[in-house]
């Protein structure tokens, strides 16, 4: 639903927010609270902490019917998701790309009745089977949750094994996991994992550096919709894009000896053709490159009223230096 209505905070309407001096604000995009609404989004509670939150919601059918649809070329690729987005006529869109001679476009809309459900709770992995389907139904609540093994790197990898341990292995055992053990594991045996932001005209230049430069696939693929003129971006970044759609995709899985050089190469690459990346990756921006990128000003009014004594941290250290162990 990106494509149409862009990101969860795109369609909330009002936050309550606890500052660090324990002040309740109501928060919403039309109030005297309206920046520390917007500035909320993406600030991973740097700002203060979200406590109720209203959003809005759209109506659902029981089964979600899923079609797939194959192309050879990144070009007709681009122009399958264009068309749909010009004429919103799907519930959900998202795809796979599984090299770059193989990209799949799910295509998915509500209905009534299903002649049959698969879920991919188990030992079923959901990314796969776009290769060998021409669709699929689903039920409501397992669509939601197709992914919840993994998107493209599921655990457990071995069929038996997922046989065997699958029903009770999601994604968040794993993330569980890897909390615990994260200051004992070589970084090598964590994977690389972040979702970048394409700005729709600049993806053949970014997929043609990729396949060059890092040539890891499959990668998920989520259209998604530029709502509004983001507050917490920098008005010099946001000038240089004038797209209204962007393409999230997603790197998951990828396993390097030098995860760092990695990371480092694609944070560069975003951001000479305008493109960004989801800060829940492990990043390696200079403060300089990072306040380029991020809205300081906006960033900097907020904190003054709902952090003046810097209790949550800033930004900039909760999501690069922290992250990284500093």
């Amino acid at each position: 639903m990106s494509y149409k209505f862009g990101g969860f905070h795109d369609n909330c309407f009002e936050y309550e927010v606890v500052t660090a001096r324990g002040e309740v604000l109501v928060c919403t995009p039309d109030n005297e609270n309206q920046l520390i609404f917007q500035m909320m989004h993406g600030t991973f509670g740097t700002l203060g902490i979200i406590t109720l939150l209203k959003f809005r919601l759209l109506p659902a059918k029981p089964f979600v019917k899923v079609t797939y649809y194959k192309y050879r070329t990144l070009e007709a690729y681009k122009a399958a998701i264009w068309d749909h987005y010009q004429k919103r006529d799907l519930d959900f869109m998202d795809g796979i790309i599984h090299s770059p001679e193989e990209y799949v476009l799910s295509a998915g809309e509500f209905v009534d009745r299903a002649p049959y459900t698969h879920n991919y709770d188990w030992a079923r992995v959901y990314y796969r089977s776009t290769v060998t389907r021409k669709e699929d139904y689903l039920k409501t609540f397992d669509y939601f949750f197709r992914y919840n093994k993994g998107v493209t790197n599921v655990h457990p990898k071995n069929p038996v094994f997922r046989v065997l341990f699958g029903r009770v292995t999601n994604s968040n055992v794993t993330l569980k996991l890897a909390r615990v053990f994260r200051k004992v594991l070589p970084s090598k045996l964590i994977p690389v994992t972040v979702d970048t932001f394409i700005p729709f005209t600049g993806m053949e230049e970014f997929m043609n550096w990729y396949r060059e430069e890092v040539g890891h696939f499959p990668l998920w693929c989520v259209p998604y919709k530029i709502v509004r003129p983001y507050e917490w971006i920098a008005d010099g970044f946001l000038s240089r894009v004038k797209d209204e759609l962007f393409l999230d995709i997603a790197i998951y899985g990828m396993r390097r000896n030098n995860p760092e050089h990695y990371y480092r190469i694609i944070e560069k690459k975003l951001t000479e053709i305008g493109a960004i990346k989801t800060l829940i990756s492990t990043n390696f921006y200079t403060e300089t490159e990072f306040w380029e990128i991020m809205n300081k000003d906006n960033y900097d009014k907020v904190k003054r009223i709902t952090d003046p004594d810097n209790i949550f941290r800033g930004l900039y250290d909760k999501t690069c230096r922290a992250a990284r162990g500093l």
